[in-house]
């Protein structure tokens, strides 16, 4: 045992090496035995910048949640590139009900900071669906924080978690918050949430504001909850001056699955306003509407390379058969990108048929990933969707 403690010492000194790459592997191979060890490294002020990241790196690589409270608490630091590698380092742990228990009994700080990164955790934690009551409750409470980048992390989290429970205080906190990025990510978690409980409160709030990045989120919003209160004033912002506005409407109004909104898109998609003639292509397959499918096939053929792109990714959403032909025609592009996404709408699609030329797509992009229109992405978007058409498959 000591042997081995030594020779863990001995790498662990390596780690602030410039070349330090075989010890950071072996570390790694060791597994959480080196977590006490890395711990020490990380709080200690006086070791090197670059060391201490190193050591976050590896805590995080080693993605085991017996690493939290340390990389909790690092999210504080004082020197800004260590609180930034901590939170990412976050986001690699696998977490379980002991961690989220470690990060509950952390969120009583003092440190603003150390409740920020709490708070940004637990959402971490539940996109791996560990969650709880108790997460729920305290990041509710964590709302009524005296720091904004505590209600900010808390509110994003309370999104992720998709708690129903908080929508009452996340509005009473978006007509009093001061603060954008408050104000966006309450949006962005009522948008997930999806409680029809929150339109009155968003129309009002569209009405009474004049900050247009606001007005801009709130279109957002009312298209991700998708609740019928809300589509007049996403169909009306259409026709806005403010052009960013006009282009959240038309981004968001197909989600409320409203054939009112397909001539209103049309028309921006026969334009020649760039983006949103693109950004109409997308939605006019969200919304549906299968009289969609001929101007989108007709949208591959525009000289503007951002309508032909979005035009792919709308007959995905808009899963009519009689496009499948056109797609696995893309799939053999000279471009990457409309063959990835022409890969991602065969899966959306269903039709089983796809599987041979995707398996095709996946050996060769990944043969040619060195080329300028080769890229890995291409391959792992057809492995996806050949997974997706799998489940389709009769057994």
């Amino acid at each position: 045992m000591d042997n081995s403690l030594s020779l863990i010492n001995v790498l662990v000194e390596q780690l602030e090496a410039e070349d330090n790459e075989a010890a950071y592997n072996s570390l790694l191979k060791i597994g959480t035995v080196v977590l006490p060890y890395l711990a020490e490294i990380i709080k200690n002020q006086n070791e090197a910048i670059d060391k201490r990241i190193t050591a976050i790196n590896l805590s995080g690589e080693i993605e085991s949640s017996l690493a939290v409270s340390t990389l909790v608490v690092a999210t504080s630091d004082q020197n800004c590139y260590i609180r930034e590698a901590s939170a990412k380092a976050l986001s690699w742990l696998d977490y379980d009900n002991k961690a989220l228990e470690t990060l509950l009994a952390a969120f009583d700080n003092q440190d603003k900071k150390v409740r920020s990164g709490v708070a940004f955790t637990i959402g971490r934690a539940a996109l791996q669906g560990i969650k709880s009551s108790e997460a729920v409750n305290l990041l509710i409470t964590a709302l009524d924080d005296e720091s904004w980048e505590v209600q900010e992390q808390a509110a994003r989290a309370l999104g992720v978690m998709e708690a129903n429970l908080a929508v009452p205080a996340l509005i009473q906190l978006l007509q009093s918050a001061k603060n954008h990025h408050v104000e966006n990510a309450i949006l962005m978690a009522l948008g997930s949430i999806k409680d029809e409980r929150a339109i009155e409160s968003l129309l009002k709030l569209f009405e009474a504001t004049k900050d247009s990045n606001l007005r801009k989120s709130i279109i957002t919003t009312l298209g991700m909850v998708g609740s019928k209160s809300g589509f007049q004033v996403v169909l009306d912002a259409l026709n806005s001056e403010d052009k960013d506005l006009r282009s959240a409407a038309v981004e968001s109004i197909g989600w409320f699955h409203d054939t009112k909104a397909f001539e209103p898109l049309l028309n921006i998609l026969e334009s020649a306003e760039t983006p949103n003639n693109a950004y109409a292509a997308l939605s006019l397959g969200i919304l549906q509407d299968q009289r969609a499918l001929e101007p989108l096939l007709q949208s591959l053929k525009s000289k503007n390379p951002l309508v032909r792109l979005y035009a792919i990714r709308g007959l995905g959403e808009l899963k009519n058969p009689k496009s499948y032909d056109y797609l696995i025609t893309l799939l053999r592009s000279k471009s990457a990108d409309y063959r990835y996404e022409a890969a991602v709408a065969l899966g959306k699609l269903g039709d089983v048929r796809a599987v041979g030329e995707l398996k095709r797509l996946a050996t060769s992009d990944f043969e040619q990933v060195s080329t300028v229109q080769s890229d890995v992405t291409v391959s792992v978007a057809a492995i996806e969707a050949i997974k997706l058409l799998s489940r389709k498959s009769p057994q």
